[in-house]
C-alpha cells in the first residue's frame, strides 16, 4: 500500500510542479532544478494533510517553496495565510 501512495503522489507532484512557477503561498518564484534544500525549491504541499484524511490526488496538492511549505507545518491553508499575510518581509528573512 505505501508503494502505490508513493507512486501516486510521486505522479501527480511531477503533473502539478511541471508547470509551477510561484509559490502559492508567498508568491516566489519556485524551481524544481534548485538544490534540494534552497528555500525557493518547488515542493508540492498537501491542502488537507494526509494525516488528517487528505489524499495524494492532484486536486489536494498546491506548489509551495521549500520554506512555506515546512513553514506551514499542520496550520490550515487558511491559517498559513493569514499568518504570512501579517509579516512577509519578516517570513522570507527567517525572522519568525
Amino acid at each position: 500500500m505505501t508503494v502505490q501512495r508513493g507512486r501516486r503522489y510521486r505522479e501527480a507532484r511531477e503533473v502539478l510542479l511541471r508547470t509551477a512557477t510561484h509559490c502559492s503561498y508567498c508568491t516566489c518564484e519556485i524551481s524544481t532544478e534548485l538544490p534540494p534544500t534552497h528555500p525557493q525549491k518547488a515542493t508540492a504541499d498537501h491542502i488537507i494533510p494526509v494525516a488528517e484524511g487528505g489524499t495524494d490526488d492532484i486536486e489536494n496538492l498546491i506548489p509551495a517553496c521549500l520554506l512555506c511549505n515546512e513553514k506551514r507545518g499542520t496550520l490550515s491553508v487558511e491559517a498559513f495565510t493569514r499568518l504570512l499575510s501579517h509579516d512577509v518581509e519578516g517570513f522570507a528573512d527567517g525572522n519568525w
